[in-house]
């Protein structure tokens, strides 16, 4: 049924087979991609497990850091991508602490100077065990470099501006606002203002400018606003109610 209505010849066959065979290379690489995919997420799925057993992760707030990042991300304008990778690396962040001494992560009260420079080597840590899975290459810089600071003094490389990588930049600003709200072992939890002003006056040195302004409106969103509070308000009344069973 050709539309000339002449009869098919040796080269219409042989269009026929190249386009057959590349429906075919096509075919498989769809069923590897998803193959992979599937390979990664549960990979993400066990890390988060053991982090989970291991220190007793709240999903809750993790699922909330996750929406601030990418909302900074969208922003920020980066390639939908770029947003698979930054919210895998931020699932993956804390990996290196399961290769990491418990009794200095338990630590209540200061750190000694020998036991901060041990802490620094987590991000690498880290690294170090994801490179064997390598569908998870792309999410290391992220997680290698998300203690970098913005005017060079951060670690483990003392990467400055642009040369430390734009995941990193964000999830440096939104790691650094969860751990001034959030309460730990050695000081107690700051208000948002407060971690609001913190963040601002520390823009251009530890964080990007450009990063800090897209964080500036995304937190200023009523919904995104009204999770942090409640997010902030739960976490109070859980350590309440941790007293009282301790008393």
């Amino acid at each position: 049924d050709k539309v000339d209505e002449q009869p098919f010849t040796k080269t219409d066959l042989e269009i026929l087979k190249s386009l057959s065979e590349q429906a075919v290379v096509a075919i498989k690489n769809a069923q590897l991609y998803e193959e992979t995919e599937q390979l990664t997420l549960g990979s993400i799925k066990t890390i988060n497990d053991l982090l989970e057993l291991s220190f007793g992760v709240d999903q809750r707030q993790i699922a909330l850091f996750v929406e601030i990042i990418l909302e900074v991300g969208k922003e920020m304008s980066l390639l939908s991508q770029d947003l698979v990778q930054l919210s895998r690396a931020v699932l993956l962040l804390d990996t290196g602490t399961l290769a990491f001494p418990q009794d200095i992560l338990r630590k209540k009260g200061k750190l000694t100077k020998k036991e901060f420079e041990m802490i620094k080597s987590i991000p690498l840590r880290g690294a170090n065990l994801l490179r064997s899975i390598s569908s998870l290459k792309p999410v290391i810089p992220i997680i290698l470099h998300h203690h970098e600071r913005y005017d060079g003094k951060g670690y483990p490389q003392g990467l400055r501006g642009e040369e430390i990588p734009v995941g990193a930049r964000i999830v440096s600003v939104v790691d650094s606002f969860f751990a001034m709200i959030s309460k730990s072992t050695y000081r107690e939890p700051v208000t948002i203002e407060e971690a609001k002003g913190e963040i601002l006056s520390n823009s251009g040195t530890q964080f990007d400018p450009h990063v800090v302004e897209c964080f500036m409106k995304v937190i200023q969103r009523k919904p995104i606003l009204d999770k942090l509070k409640t997010a902030q308000t739960q976490a109070t009344s859980r350590e309440a109610a941790s007293g009282d069973r301790k008393e």
